[in-house]
């Protein structure tokens, strides 16, 4: 097992090392040896056991006696490692608390993420401290949802995200106090509060993406192969009373790279002009290609114009509902 791959992803997260003759498996049956293949490592400086399964026949009843009888022998945790594995099975794991790597691709250990908010809460917490820009992503995808009630596995097939960015992003939320998190069995998601009083919660705590702006000419820039997204006053504007004769489109920086020697620079106001938002991080948006409703406040946070605020307000009334 030393040589696997899943070793080499473990270490793109985490530190990761190798200990020789730090298990002794005399405590586990014949059965359960000829099942299971193990390896020693520290992992974050915690201890573990990586229990590669060998057989056909799941069964997480006995995956959770396994990692009982290890803990209580030598007080190590346990990681399960399996080929492949079905969402049905993954579930049943998570909802015992059991922790898995499936292949070079995917893992779940809760004792790594414990460890992780442990350590945060030995930091001091400014009160006004900002969310992560991927907290606060997975925020706005969860306030188009009809509804959050539902186990935190499941969440990354929902929103799209992987499965490691959303327990991050949940946990960020929820140590904000913005989101509720059930326990113990599969750290199910719920919004106790209505989605109103939770966006109210939320805005102290985000920051806006945009780290420029800047006016270019729109056939240059239309010329370019790509996927701009409106945004600002002109996205607000196709949604309320507000009328605006200026274009601004939003694109990433790492896509305004690839084509900023191409896009021509011109000045506000000139009859070609478009204003263009340069977004630090990924810009979030719906099944239809607009941007996010709720991201699109990051856009006018700085309008004190009462008439914006109002529109946006009535634009946002409809997720209350």
């Amino acid at each position: 097992m030393k040589n696997e791959k899943y070793i080499d992803f473990l270490r793109s997260y985490f530190k990761v090392q190798i200990k020789e003759n730090d298990f002794v498996d005399t405590n586990l049956s014949f059965r359960i040896k000829k099942l299971f293949s193990f390896l020693c490592v520290d992992i974050n400086n915690l201890p573990f056991v990586i229990a590669k399964y060998n057989g056909t026949n799941f069964n997480v009843i006995e995956f959770d006696y396994v990692k009982n009888l290890i803990k209580e022998s030598s007080n190590n945790h346990v990681v399960f490692y399996f080929d492949k594995l079905s969402i049905q099975n993954k579930m049943s794991l998570t909802n015992y608390g059991l922790g898995y790597i499936i292949g070079d691709n995917q893992f779940y250990i809760p004792e790594l993420f414990i460890m992780i908010n442990e350590n945060y809460n030995h930091k001091p917490v400014k009160p006004n401290s900002k969310l992560s820009v991927g907290a606060q992503n997975i925020l706005f995808k969860l306030l188009v949802l009809d509804k959050v009630d539902v186990y935190q596995k499941g969440l990354s097939d929902i929103l799209d995200e992987k499965e490691y960015e959303v327990y991050r992003a949940v946990k960020e939320l929820e140590n904000k106090k913005i989101l509720i998190i059930e326990k113990p069995l599969g750290h199910r998601v719920i919004m106790l509060d209505d989605k109103e009083a939770i966006w109210e919660k939320a805005k102290p705590f985000l920051k806006s993406p945009i780290i420029d702006e800047k006016y270019v000419d729109k056939n240059s820039l239309f010329s370019q192969n790509i996927q701009l997204v409106e945004s600002g006053h002109f996205a607000l504007s196709k949604k309320g009373m507000i009328v605006t004769n200026e274009e601004v489109y939003a694109i990433e920086n790492r896509q305004y790279k690839d084509i900023k020697d191409n896009v021509k620079q011109a000045f506000e106001g000139h009859e070609n002009a478009v204003k263009l938002q340069v977004w630090k991080s990924k810009i979030v948006k719906t099944a239809n290609n607009e941007i996010n409703p709720f991201i699109l406040y990051l856009s006018l946070k700085n309008d004190y114009d009462e008439r914006v605020q109002k529109d946006y307000e009535e634009y946002i009334s409809k997720y209350w509902r």
